[in-house]
């Protein structure tokens, strides 16, 4: 018999998460940021959420949706390249 880990109810946690006042999780974003932590970089996600939290259910979205959100990480990671190089400038 395999070992299993044991698992809490999935709709207290994400009850939880709601009334913490969380709008989306993912399952490897925390470790992201833990590893980014840990070598002292930087780090960042941005989540295209395809389901209402606990609702159970994937919705289909506008492919246009993964463009926009393309878009949004290029420009953010335009902006702190061009920021790394005013710092640099700075030293």
């Amino acid at each position: 018999m395999p070992d299993r880990m044991p698992r809490p109810n999935l709709r207290d946690e994400l009850e939880m998460w709601s009334r913490a006042g969380i709008l989306s999780n993912d399952m490897e974003t925390s470790t992201l940021f833990v590893v980014a932590r840990i070598r002292k970089l930087r780090a960042g996600t941005i989540n295209l959420c395809v389901d209402e939290l606990g609702a159970g259910e994937i919705h289909h979205l506008d492919p246009s949706y993964m463009d926009r959100m393309l878009k949004v990480a290029v420009d953010a990671i335009r902006i702190l390249i061009q920021r790394d190089k005013s710092a640099a400038k700075g030293k």
